[in-house]
Parts: structure tokens; C-alpha cells; sequence
């Protein structure tokens, strides 16, 4: 869940240079919203009609594209219960999933490996988001940031990139040889 912090502590950042608002009333507004639908549809609204370059806003369009993706996974580990899938000959678990309500009769739910995934590819979104703040302000190119998104699986319980992943990442690649 702190992982998801850096994501959501990214996204205002990049809500507050697309409103041009100040910090601390951009971070308020931003935060204003409790669930992430919220925050999401006001940074959403906010690059519509954002003044910034448009490799800098199809960039940020797509991180909040990438964080909708993830969102489900943090909405399973926010809600999920601990529950044990695993006994011992004493009865006692020693194996546990978070897993949903409706999960517990059966094998589903996430595990050590699946939450370490997940916790890795928040913690990567949000280092992009946060690390790509400052070349925008000084007005570099987002390119190694777009090709750093492109590189993140869709899903956050995936290592795997898509196909449709897979080519656009060599077209950037192509584009930039």
C-alpha cells in the first residue's frame, strides 16, 4: 500500500502542473477525493484543458492509463482478508493468501510471490511519475519516461508485457535509432 502512495503522491504532482495551481491547494484539491475513481477523473478533466506540450500530456495521459490498470490490484490487497490455505498436522495455517470474500472456499486469491509483483510494479509507476516531474518543469523530453512506462506490464500481478506492448516498444525503439 505505500507503494501505492508513490503512485497516487505522483499523480498529484502531475494534477498540480496541469492546473497550475499552487502545491499545497493542488495537493488539497487532489486529495479532496476519497476514492481513486476520484482523483483519477480530476487529473483526467485537468489535462484537457492543461497548458503543456503534448509529448508531456500524452505521457502523463498515459500513467494515469497505466494506474487505472494497477488500480484493481490495489483495490484487492485494500480489501482482501488474510486467509489461510495451508494447515499443518496441528492444525495450525502456515501458508496464507489475501484473498475476497467470495475467494475463500477456493485456491484463488494473491500470494507472497503475486503481492511481491504487484508491490514492485506499484513501486515503479510511482518512481516514474515522481521521477519525471522535474525534466518536465525544466522542459526536457519525456521520451525515456514514456519508454520507461512502456516497459511495465499492464496488469500489476504481471512481469509479462502484451503483444500490442511488445510493438510499441520496438517502435520506440526504432523511432529513437
Amino acid at each position: 500500500m505505500a507503494a501505492w502512495a508513490e503512485i497516487e503522491y505522483g499523480l498529484s504532482l502531475w494534477f498540480k502542473s496541469a492546473t497550475g495551481l499552487e502545491y499545497n491547494v493542488a495537493q488539497n484539491l487532489f486529495f479532496s477525493g476519497r476514492a481513486f475513481s476520484t482523483r483519477r477523473d480530476l487529473f483526467a478533466t485537468a489535462l484537457t484543458t492543461a497548458n503543456m506540450p503534448d509529448n508531456w500530456r500524452e505521457f502523463a495521459i498515459a500513467a494515469l492509463d497505466k494506474a487505472q490498470c494497477y488500480s484493481s490490484a490495489r483495490n484487492r490487497l485494500a480489501h482482501g482478508l488474510m486467509h489461510p490455505t495451508k494447515l499443518d498436522e496441528n492444525g495450525q495455517p502456515t501458508d496464507w493468501k489475501i484473498k475476497e470474500q467470495e475467494q475463500w472456499q477456493d485456491q484463488a486469491g494473491l500470494d507472497y510471490n503475486e503481492i511481491s509483483i504487484i508491490a514492485e510494479n506499484f513501486q515503479a509507476l510511482g518512481s516514474i511519475l515522481t521521477g519525471s516531474h522535474y525534466p518536465y518543469t525544466r522542459s526536457e523530453q519525456p521520451k525515456e519516461f514514456v519508454r520507461q512506462l512502456r516497459e511495465r506490464p499492464n496488469e500489476a500481478n504481471s512481469t509479462q508485457l502484451s503483444q500490442k506492448q511488445i510493438a510499441r516498444l520496438n517502435r520506440l525503439q526504432s523511432s529513437e535509432d
